[in-house]
């Protein structure tokens, strides 16, 4: 079977309803970040355990909560990046490290394996701005 350390990126339950992992198993991830959790309770993977917990659980985060998070440890102002000088970089490898993501958002540091589960089902903001990212990489390249 599958056992830490271990992360999934669940991509493809993007309509309500619509599910691609066992709820046994997202129930076992240790963190479990989405895009929104407004959206996740009608669409994603997280849909289901939200259903069946009636309830967010303290594992359960948006990524603008870790991305805030990071920014305040780098020092930034905005949450956004903004501000963060040359501790963004640190922070946000932080933030996807173990030990980052279980400070930052469990309120424990842990040296024990992590199952993570990212669940994206979609927002419209999120893709404008890879899109745009990608577009400036791409202007820069030789």
């Amino acid at each position: 079977g599958l056992s830490p350390p271990l992360h999934i990126t669940a991509v493809g339950a993007d309509s309500p309803g619509k599910q691609e992992l066992g709820i046994s198993l997202v129930q076992r991830a240790q963190l479990r970040v989405c895009d929104s959790k407004a959206q996740s309770k009608e669409r994603g993977e997280l849909q289901h355990l939200f259903k069946e917990n009636g309830a967010w659980q303290q594992q359960d985060c948006e990524l603008g909560e870790m991305i805030k998070q990071a920014a305040a440890g780098a020092g930034g102002s905005d949450g956004n990046g903004g501000g963060g000088g040359e501790g963004w970089t640190e922070a946000m490898e932080g933030v996807i490290s173990r030990r980052g993501v279980l400070r930052g958002v469990l309120g424990a540091a842990s040296s024990s394996p992590l199952f993570s589960l990212f669940d994206t089902s979609g927002m419209a903001v999120q893709d404008i701005l890879i899109a745009k990212l990608v577009a400036q990489t791409i202007d820069q390249l030789p």
